[in-house]
């Protein structure tokens, strides 16, 4: 049983870096967008859209702020959660080695799903504002198949690769 595994904090790689840098830059890049399209927005945009990508429910133009909120709010908590990794600790018993090697692999999943979601929402305010501007009618064929996988593919890889970590342990 190991009783410092709870102060373990994975050393960052270069693709850690790399994740939480793309994330912080694709976050601040949704928050630059969304104030200098703002403006020239119409009083009235979509604010939701059915599964085939058809706008079907409007409203003021500054709920467009909803979207860069939200990413912030997710992408702190997922920061936030990262800065604790004892809670990532799943099985009190496993050696220093593998508490550690688990750990980094939580926090990489934290990263991907950090950038993740802030492409998403970057995603859905490029969309939105496009739809209101009238650049486009209604979301790309296949839009939202696109977003769920690109929640889902991570999250999918991150788990059979922990299982097959725990197989191996």
């Amino acid at each position: 049983m190991i009783k410092e595994s709870t102060h373990l904090r994975p050393r960052l790689t270069l693709a850690d870096k790399a994740l939480e840098l793309s994330g912080w830059a694709t976050l601040v890049s949704i928050w630059i967008f969304v104030l200098m399209n703002y403006s020239g927005l119409p009083e009235t945009i979509p604010i939701h859209y059915n599964v085939s990508g058809e706008p079907d429910q409007f409203g003021a133009r500054n709920t467009i702020f909803t979207l860069p909120i939200v990413a912030t709010l997710l992408f702190l908590w997922l920061t936030l959660l990262n800065l604790f990794p004892k809670f990532f600790n799943d099985e009190p018993k496993a050696s220093n080695e593998q508490a550690s090697r688990r750990l980094a692999h939580t926090a990489r999943l934290f990263r991907c799903l950090k950038l993740v979601i802030a492409l998403v929402f970057g995603l859905i305010c490029l969309q939105t504002t496009g739809i209101a501007h009238r650049f486009v009618s209604e979301s790309a064929p296949g839009f939202l198949p696109v977003l769920v996988a690109m929640i889902l593919t991570p999250t999918i890889y991150f788990a059979i690769q922990s299982f097959a970590d725990k197989g191996g342990s």
